[in-house]
């Protein structure tokens, strides 16, 4: 059968649509015409069709889904004016009187083929040659016509859905009984005070069942004709709302408190289909899975620190139900950075930062459930990072030579700067990166690395450098005489070059009795070798130094050669020339120890040297510095025995020889002397160095005395 478009002179014009069973219909507008949708049937394969299917069909059932009419203002709700006409093969005509149809869910109209209240016949050959009753077993058009109620009333609207058109026996032929079934939602969620739709579609076995309460009425499936149930309600009683109709209702069901479970039922007996049937109860009813859900909320700081190069991590937290998606919306991480959704309402910032990205970045989080969707700022801090440990390695020095101090480790471009504090040394202290200490023992040093744009300052910790003894070795300053004689004596000289006093001792090799000593001079006893030890034990800062040795074979008086008698310690000596008259100087008193010569007021003495022949005599006196500054001579002969590094010039005086024979040598002491000479009043202690050159010979030194000078 065709289905034309409703008449076109409605305003505006109405709809029709049709699908799953159901004819739609709206009109709406003024009325200014015919305010109407007209169906019009014709067989498809040409011909007749027999209406009443072999005499079994006595009427039209028009079957409402629904009848809707909004009148305007001022005007009744009457529902639906419907109006059939037909023709049959003879080309009689007739048609279905005017019925009004109310607003109904749910209703059957049946409109009889024959009788009073039956089609009328409407043109002659209908009234003659049908014998005034149309042939519906040849039927070759069929109209129907819904439209409001009257026409030109104006406003107002009309909705019509007509589930089926059809010819049916008298009472019709009824489908099944109406049945219920349910749909859950899923996922079926609601915030506080919200609501989860339902849907229930009741069906027969010609398809959908409107159905409706009561009929006739307007009314469809209601909220308390439903049970429903289960564990998202806690202790509250669960709301419900129901919309649609007249076969698919939605039911919104509100209350719940908690996440659980939903259960919405229909029970058998609470409307009815139009052919007044009882609804069968739904079966197998589905249960919603509830969540309760929350808005989420960040509980996680707004803010994140990380260092460069630095494993770190920072957990983003939030509350709410369902656990909410967590993703960044704006913004962007460092380098090295990721951002991981922990699925749980969770997410991790994690990983190490390259490098030259020190600073503040922004980003915008956001946390959506079903529930909500929010977000935050998020200002993530970028620092510098720490640098590999730092390690002092030079931990080993030596006494009077500085350390230059090393490191490894570290990071980055800073400067490598040192502190340094006594431990058993004294005197710690760093230079240019060097350490230097005052004494031998422990310093306690910190190397320090400076920070640069990417890495933190960085320390070592205390480190032990340790600054051992340091060697020391002894040099003799004196030249022993070549071949000495029993009787005579030598002034013995030697230095360290730690600058300690050198300490001196006849080794244990020397020939028996062969020479004894006295400070630093050495007498020599009888014929042999003599073998002189200087030494030095070292101190706190300077280990022992190795002993060095002198040594000279001592002969016996030649015959005939005459010696000056000893004088003890500060007595004289003389060096062998290999003549049979040696050099030698005269003391002026023999029983004085030690000799004493007497000055005269312009600070000048005489010295006699007795000498073998023509030459030249010069002498050098020398006194200890110490006795400049000291007030008392004490001690005079370990004074007079004190290094030459710690003597000056006294006096020099120079005599020539023509002969062998005494002579007589004036010596003035120069300022330095004279101010000596005033200082110690009536003595001061000198040494007196006599050299004495031959005519045709090299020099010989006869040695020094050691004189009181007063």
């Amino acid at each position: 059968m065709a289905l034309p478009l409703p008449d076109t002179s409605t305003t505006p014009q109405g709809t029709f649509s049709a699908g799953n069973g159901l004819a739609t219909m709206t009109m709406s507008g003024d009325g200014n015409g015919l305010a109407g949708t007209q169906l019009d049937y014709t067989p498809t394969s040409g011909g007749s069709v027999d209406m009443t299917s072999g005499g079994n069909n006595t009427q039209v059932l028009v079957s409402f889904a629904l009848v809707d009419q909004v009148p305007a203002q001022g005007q009744i709700a009457t529902g639906v004016n419907v109006f059939m006409s037909a023709t049959d093969s003879n080309g009689g005509t007739a048609v279905e009187p005017i019925d009004a149809v109310g607003n109904y869910f749910a209703f059957n109209a049946a409109f009889p083929f024959t009788g009073p209240s039956g089609f009328q016949c409407n043109n002659d050959i209908c009234r003659t040659t049908d014998d005034g009753q149309l042939d519906f077993t040849h039927i070759t058009h069929f109209s129907i016509t819904f439209e409001y109620p009257a026409s030109n009333t104006g406003g107002g609207s009309l909705k019509v859905e007509v589930n089926e058109l059809w010819a049916t026996p008298t009472g019709g032929a009824p489908p099944s009984p109406p049945s219920p079934t349910l749909t859950a939602p899923s996922p079926a969620v609601a915030v506080a005070g919200g609501t989860v739709g339902f849907t229930v579609s009741f069906s027969d076995d010609q398809g959908a069942a409107p159905v409706t309460y009561s009929p006739p009425s307007d009314a469809g499936l209601r909220a308390q004709d439903l049970t429903v149930s289960g564990t998202a309600f806690g202790a509250a009683t669960p709301t419900v709302a129901v919309t649609g109709g007249p076969s698919t209702y939605n039911v919104a069901v509100g209350g719940m408190t908690q996440d659980g479970t939903i259960i919405v039922d229909v029970p058998a007996g609470v409307v009815d289909d139009a052919w007044g049937q009882l609804n069968v109860a739904s079966a197998d009813d589905p249960t919603a899975a509830f969540t309760f859900a929350v808005p989420p909320t960040f509980t996680s700081t707004d803010h994140a620190t990380f260092a460069e190069l630095a494993n770190g991590s920072f957990t983003v937290r939030t509350t709410g139900n369902p656990a909410a998606a967590l993703s960044i919306q704006q913004g962007s991480l460092p380098s090295g950075l990721s951002f991981t959704d922990n699925g749980d309402g969770t997410a991790t910032i994690s990983g190490a930062a390259d490098l030259d990205q020190v600073g503040t970045y922004d980003v915008t989080l956001q946390a959506k459930n079903l529930a909500a969707t929010v977000t935050q700022d998020l200002t993530i801090t970028l620092t510098r990072t720490s640098q590999a440990p730092l390690t002092l390695t030079s931990t080993s020095g030596t006494y009077g030579s500085g350390l230059t101090l090393t490191t490894s480790g570290g990071s980055g471009t800073g400067a490598v700067s040192y502190s340094a504090v006594d431990g058993t040394a004294s005197g710690c202290s760093v230079s240019g990166g060097v350490l230097g200490v005052s004494s031998a023992g422990t310093c306690l040093v910190t190397a320090t690395k400076a920070a640069d744009s990417d890495y933190n300052a960085v320390s070592s910790q205390s480190t032990t450098v340790s600054f051992a003894k340091a060697p020391q070795s002894i040099t003799f300053i004196s030249q022993p005489p070549a071949q000495p004689q029993v009787g005579e004596r030598y002034a013995v000289a030697a230095t360290a070059d730690s600058g300690l006093p050198v300490a001196f001792s006849i080794d244990p090799t020397s020939g028996t009795g062969a020479c004894s000593i006295a400070g630093d001079v050495v007498s020599f006893t009888a014929a042999g070798v003599c073998t002189v030890d200087a030494n030095q034990a070292g101190n706190g800062n300077y280990l022992a130094a190795t002993p060095s040795r002198q040594t000279v074979t001592v002969t016996a008086p030649v015959a005939g050669q005459q010696t000056l008698p000893g004088a003890g310690p500060g007595g004289g000596q003389q060096a062998g020339t290999g003549t049979s008259t040696p050099v030698s100087v005269l003391p002026p008193n023999h029983f004085v120890d030690p000799p004493r010569y007497k000055a005269r007021s312009n600070g000048s003495f005489i010295v006699s040297v007795k000498v073998p022949g023509p030459g030249r005599v010069d002498v050098m006196i020398t006194a200890w510095k110490g006795n400049l500054v000291h007030g008392a001579l004490d001690a005079r002969l370990f004074k007079l025995l004190q290094p030459a590094p710690g003597r000056f010039v006294f006096a020099r005086a120079r005599a020539s020889a023509s002969r062998a024979g005494t002579v007589q040598i004036q010596v003035t002491a120069n300022a330095q002397g004279r101010r000596l000479l005033a200082r110690h009043r009536p003595e001061t202690l000198v040494r007196v160095w006599v050299t004495f050159t031959p005519a045709n010979g090299r020099s010989h030194s006869v040695g020094y005395y050691g004189v009181l000078l007063g």
